[in-house]
């Protein structure tokens, strides 16, 4: 495997960051054509009954997180890492994948990570998506 790319610098070359959300559903058809479905940026937990408790029980919610990345004139294999932190700013173990991004600059990768995530604090959360160990962009949940 080829050497990663140093992107300590600048990005004004590529790798580019074609997208970065959260979806429920991710398609790819037989001809590589990909869609997703229902595109999220928030959880609603309710709770009813009698007995409803005070503070919000922990969840797992699952989802596909989806990074689209075109190689620009920057070809070559990355690591994808995208960091979930908190609302209280506690930084979770990262997701971390290897893309390659080939030749010509218009070709590219998707990133589909199904995740199962556990969330136990109400609030804002992050998700810092990183190409080796720069963030490129911020995904708000």
């Amino acid at each position: 495997m080829a050497p990663e790319r140093d992107l300590s610098r600048s990005f004004e070359l590529g790798p580019y960051v074609l997208g970065a959300f959260i979806c429920e559903h991710a398609l790819e058809e037989k001809n590589g054509t990909l869609s997703f479905i229902r595109v999220i940026d928030r959880i609603t937990r309710t709770a009813q009954g009698p007995n409803i408790p005070e503070q919000m029980e922990p969840f797992v919610h699952n989802f596909n997180l989806v990074v689209l990345l075109k190689s620009g004139e920057n070809p070559g294999n990355f690591r994808v890492g995208v960091q979930p932190i908190k609302p209280n700013n506690d930084r979770l173990s990262p997701l971390s994948f290897t893309v390659n991004l080939p030749p010509p600059q218009e070709q590219g990768s998707c990133v589909i990570g199904q995740v199962s995530f556990p969330f136990d604090l109400p609030g804002l959360w992050w998700f810092d998506v990183t190409l080796n160990d720069v963030r490129v962009t911020r995904i708000p949940m």
